[in-house]
Formats: C-alpha cells, sequence, structure tokens
C-alpha cells in the first residue's frame, strides 16, 4: 500500500431500484477522513448554499454519485 496512491475498492451491495445517492469518503495514515459538504462548509465559515457559489483552488470533498430509477447515474456534489 502507498501514501499517495489511488485505490481501488469494491462494495458488496445489490441495487433494489430506489432513488439514491452514492459516496465514498477517504481517510488517510494519520486517521484525516474527508469532510462532507457540510463539514466543508463550516470549517470555510460559511453556510452550504455559499460554498456551492464560491470557486476553491482545493476542495477536498467526497465526490457523490445520484443513481435514479432508471439507473442513470449523474453528478450530485451538492446533494448531500
Amino acid at each position: 500500500m502507498h501514501s499517495k496512491a489511488i485505490t481501488r475498492f469494491t462494495l458488496p451491495w445489490t441495487w433494489n431500484g430506489e432513488e439514491l445517492i452514492m459516496s465514498a469518503r477517504c481517510t488517510d495514515e494519520r486517521g484525516s477522513t474527508q469532510p462532507s459538504t457540510p463539514e466543508m462548509a463550516k470549517f470555510k465559515g460559511i453556510g452550504v448554499e455559499e460554498l456551492k457559489t464560491r470557486a476553491y483552488n482545493r476542495f477536498n470533498i467526497p465526490q457523490p454519485w445520484k443513481i435514479d430509477r432508471e439507473g442513470r447515474v449523474t453528478n450530485a456534489i451538492f446533494a448531500i
């Protein structure tokens, strides 16, 4: 295992056909975990709605994906 490498993972899971948002958070060797969207807003000292309208050089929140009832997958970055 390498400290700064992309790591593939699997999740044993069977989709039941319901709409959902899926996301994975990383934890580094020091035990630091990626912040959620609300945690990042709090860290920046702003509300979640304001966070959505600003551009940041380092925006380290997990990348969520929405799966709709038809199985379409779309980016859901501000859904959680």
